[in-house]
């Protein structure tokens, strides 16, 4: 878990909340029970703010003294953080091993599904077409659809045969910002499918 030290100092009848590793992340409460409350807060939307910014988590600098307090964010707030650079570096293989298994990410299996695109992104133009998606109102499957669409679109391969349909609209109304771009991975066979549905 990760702990980063915390200054609190008492000015009037508040208590000021400073951290050494952040210097621009301040807040403060009445007593220090709710100042503490606060800096966990204020060190969960500053970090929230550098994964928005695609930025690694800075790790605190070093461990708090013996009698310097820290805060210990919380399981579920260090989740959403991600993990740090080093563990994943010795995690992942394994990871994206267990993962292509149990998603049956083999190239006949994937090259089967992008064959299959371009009937997919038919089916869900259709069904914008006839105003059961991307209404005046967004509902439950327009953002289903929408972010699978989406994350589709991040890769340089399949963008272009997604981006300019009403499919590939929506996408980017339900996700205004792109979740990332990953380069050419396909190989060119595997992608004559949507190249002749575009032409």
């Amino acid at each position: 878990m990760l702990r980063y030290p915390v200054h609190l100092t008492r000015e009037g009848s508040r208590v000021l909340v400073s951290f050494p590793d952040f210097p621009n992340v301040h807040t403060y409460g009445e007593d220090k029970d709710e100042a503490r409350a606060r800096a966990v807060d204020a060190l969960e939307t500053f970090l929230m703010a550098v994964i928005e910014d695609r930025e690694p988590i800075p790790e605190p600098r070093r461990r708090p003294l013996k009698r310097e307090e820290f805060i210990l964010l919380p399981a579920l707030a260090e989740a959403k953080l991600g993990l740090p650079a080093g563990v994943l570096a010795r995690t992942g293989a394994p990871v994206i091993y267990g993962g292509r298994k149990l998603n049956n990410s083999y190239d006949p299996e994937v090259e089967r599904q992008l064959a299959e695109l371009p009937s997919a992104l038919d089916k869900i133009d259709a069904s914008i077409g006839e105003g059961v998606l991307d209404g005046e109102r967004l509902y439950v499957a327009d953002f289903d659809i929408g972010t699978s669409l989406r994350l589709l679109m991040a890769m340089e391969d399949l963008r272009p045969a997604i981006e300019s349909r009403p499919c590939g609209e929506l996408a980017m109304r339900v996700q205004p910002k792109p979740p990332g771009n990953l380069g050419p991975v396909y190989p060119n066979l595997w992608l004559e499918p949507l190249h002749a549905q575009e032409g």
